[in-house]
């Protein structure tokens, strides 16, 4: 091969390679909801606000909180909560049909020692058409 093709066919494995990535992440939806929690001396709840908010809570306590993942398209979702150790999930990925909705569970077990604080993190949701 002569030298002067070497350049070309480095450009040509570059745009190929992207090209791959962006098929790969065609038809993916990605959205980051806040999460928080008080730990506190008593109980108490957020009606509303931005993300999801498990309210306030006693150290030891265990708290729910449902999503509704809804698509407009058959769609795998995937969850990744982070910045909240003690946060899980019912599933963690999951297919949701076209056009139904898909509730998921999301559970806080609040260890007994756990600081008294506001705790705030994120889940990000991630959604591919399938």
């Amino acid at each position: 091969m002569k030298k002067q093709h070497v350049p070309i066919m480095v450009l040509a494995c570059i745009a190929l390679v992207f090209l791959i990535l962006l098929l790969l992440n065609a038809n993916k939806q990605t959205t980051k909801m806040p999460l928080t929690l008080r730990v506190g001396d008593q109980l108490g709840f957020q009606i509303d606000g931005p993300g999801v908010s498990f309210g306030t809570a006693m150290p030891g306590n265990k708290v729910e909180r449902t999503i509704e993942v809804t698509a407009k398209e058959e769609s795998r979702v995937t969850l990744d909560i982070q910045g909240m150790d003690f946060v899980t999930a019912s599933e963690m990925s999951f297919i949701v049909p076209a056009g139904a909705t898909k509730k998921v569970s999301l559970y806080v077990d609040i260890p007994p020692t756990a600081e008294k604080k506001t705790y705030a993190g994120w889940i990000e949701l991630t959604a591919k058409a399938i």
